[in-house]
């Protein structure tokens, strides 16, 4: 006969496998798809921010807010923070999203924001996206989110020699030169077609 604490026993350590489980295959995932994302904006001929952000499977993240950053209400300067799990989850499901865009390039127009994002897996396999703010709204809506993760987070502020240690980030401004004034450009009357 069985004995009248089986079902309680066996229920709870049903529960706590389940429990278990949930927590490693979470902590695997965390640790399968990215080791990180690497991410940066350029200046434009407007008030497009100079930004850069890292952000790796171990939930740390440092960002950088250059020119025009505080316009975006983004901090100015060097930053170091932690995520939490479940935005790392997050980040990594959004990336999953962009994985047709891996390895895709547009040009850069006149007066585009560059922007270049890089997703590092587990297998160091570097995936990159670059272009300006005409790429897909996918992609271009996923850098201004990422863009955005300081407002969510506290950042402490740190040296740039300790950003770029742990980053390995090199902060780049392109630099284009501005198209002429109007008043320049001569447009030549079309020719007329001989009848």
């Amino acid at each position: 006969m069985k004995s009248k604490y089986f079902l309680p026993i066996f229920f709870i350590q049903v529960l706590i496998f389940f429990s278990c489980s949930n927590q490693i295959s979470n902590h695997q995932f965390r640790k399968t798809f990215l080791k990180k994302i690497i991410f940066r904006t350029g200046l434009c001929f407007g008030t497009c921010p100079l930004t850069a952000g890292y952000i790796d499977d171990s939930l740390n993240f440092y960002f950088y807010g250059g020119k025009y950053a505080e316009r975006d209400s983004l901090p100015v300067g060097y930053y170091k923070g932690r995520i939490i799990d479940t935005l790392w989850l997050e980040t990594n499901n959004k990336a999953i999203a962009l994985n047709k865009y891996f390895d895709s390039s547009w040009e850069i127009n006149v007066d585009g924001s560059a922007i270049e994002i890089n997703f590092i897996d587990s297998f160091n396999t570097n995936r990159k996206i670059s272009g300006d703010d005409m790429m897909p709204d996918s992609v271009y809506l996923f850098v201004r989110w990422l863009q955005k993760l300081p407002k969510k987070l506290q950042l402490e502020k740190i040296t740039d020699s300790a950003f770029l240690k742990a980053t390995d980030i090199k902060i780049e401004v392109m630099r284009l030169a501005p198209p002429p004034p109007l008043e320049k450009i001569k447009f030549t009357p079309p020719k007329k077609k001989k009848s």
